[in-house]
């Protein structure tokens, strides 16, 4: 990806020639910084926090995490579908050796 393509998307309403429908590319692009900003949130949240609190709400914003990091992902490989084309495929299968 060329450096600066996120500040690109962040900022610009108009697409570079050649680009996918650049209000998907931006909205998408949207959704995966909330994720960081949850990301950044439960680390200063937990990282200096006393065991009591911790109990309480742990298991729920560690729920939470997982979900926007799941959709983190899925989000990611949309971006760069729309950004390579649609003759490209992202495989589905992983392999444990």
């Amino acid at each position: 990806m060329p450096r600066g393509i996120s500040a690109s998307i962040r900022k610009s309403p108009r697409a570079p020639s050649g680009a996918a429908p650049w209000s998907r590319l931006r909205a998408t692009y949207l959704r995966i910084a909330r994720s960081t900003e949850l990301a950044v949130e439960f680390t200063e949240r937990y990282e200096n926090a006393e065991p009591e609190p911790l109990e309480k709400k742990l298991a729920n914003d560690l729920s939470l995490l997982g979900e926007a990091v799941t959709t983190r992902i899925e989000l990611q490989d949309q971006l760069i579908l729309s950004m390579l084309g649609t003759e490209y495929e992202i495989s589905q299968t992983t392999t444990v050796n």
